[in-house]
C-alpha cells in the first residue's frame, strides 16, 4: 500500500491533482516541491485549493511538506483544523 507521495514540478489542474492524489488509499506523508513560480490563472492554483485536493486524507495525513511556494499564495484559507493527525507541516517560500 502506497503510504507516501511526493511530486515535484506538477503543473497540471487541480482536477488531475484530485485524482493522483487517489491513488494512495491512506497517505501518511505528502510532499510537494517546486510548484510552478508563476502559476498561469487558467490552473487556479492556491493554497486554499490544495487544502481542498488533500481533504480526503484529513484522518491519515501525518506528515505535508510544501516548498518553493508560489510567493503571491496566501494562508489565509490554507484551513487543515480538521487534519486530525497531521503531526509535522512544512511551508517554505
Amino acid at each position: 500500500m502506497i503510504t507516501t507521495l511526493r511530486l515535484s514540478h506538477f503543473h497540471d489542474s487541480q482536477e488531475n491533482l484530485r485524482c493522483l492524489l487517489l491513488l494512495p488509499a491512506k497517505p501518511e506523508e505528502l510532499s510537494f516541491t517546486s510548484f510552478p513560480p508563476r502559476t498561469p490563472p487558467r490552473l487556479g492554483w492556491d493554497l486554499a485549493s490544495l487544502a481542498k485536493a488533500l481533504s480526503p486524507h484529513k484522518s491519515t495525513l501525518r506528515s505535508l511538506c510544501i516548498s518553493l511556494l508560489n510567493k503571491r499564495w496566501s494562508l489565509a484559507d490554507f484551513n487543515l483544523r480538521n487534519f486530525t493527525n497531521l503531526e509535522n507541516l512544512s511551508l517554505s517560500y
